[in-house]
């Protein structure tokens, strides 16, 4: 319990804190398509208590939810049937949206870079990861995005 206690030692300007909240709340979207990862993903996550949690179980679902609401953050799987994670952040980004972008596979980084060009910097997070540095790491997007807004 202390990993998940200590996951509100972040500090954000004091304008995000608001009276109802005592901590910000931000909207991610995680796509992938395995139902079990995606509900796993999405319980270990919730508990920091921060984030709203959408979830797709492909590419093309989480285009209609991209329409519906504006997230914070998006974590994809790679491998998906159709489209796969990269072909999926193409996409959005050919669409404007520049929403901070997380790859979460089985592969490593070093592979799916070997297979892709990738024009820009996005992070990798491989399966199995530790919900502190999936925590840290989407955490990490938002304050990047914030930071130039």
């Amino acid at each position: 319990m202390d990993e998940f206690a200590s996951s509100r030692d972040f500090l954000y300007p004091m304008h995000m804190y608001d009276r109802i909240h005592p901590f910000p709340q931000f909207h991610l979207l995680i796509v992938d398509d395995d139902e079990e990862i995606l509900f796993i993903t999405k319980r270990l996550l919730e508990r920091f208590s921060i984030f709203v949690i959408d979830t797709a179980c492909s590419a093309q679902i989480g285009l209609e939810k991209l329409k519906e609401c504006r997230y914070d953050v998006i974590m994809s799987d790679y491998e998906m049937p159709v489209v796969n994670g990269i072909a999926f952040l193409e996409t959005i980004r050919y669409r404007g949206d520049t929403t901070p972008f997380v790859i979460h596979s089985h592969k490593t980084e070093a592979e799916i870079k070997s297979i892709h060009t990738i024009s820009e910097k996005i992070l990798f997070l491989e399966k199995g990861t530790e919900p502190r540095c999936m925590y840290d790491t989407l955490i990490g997007c938002i304050n990047r995005r914030l930071s130039y807004e």
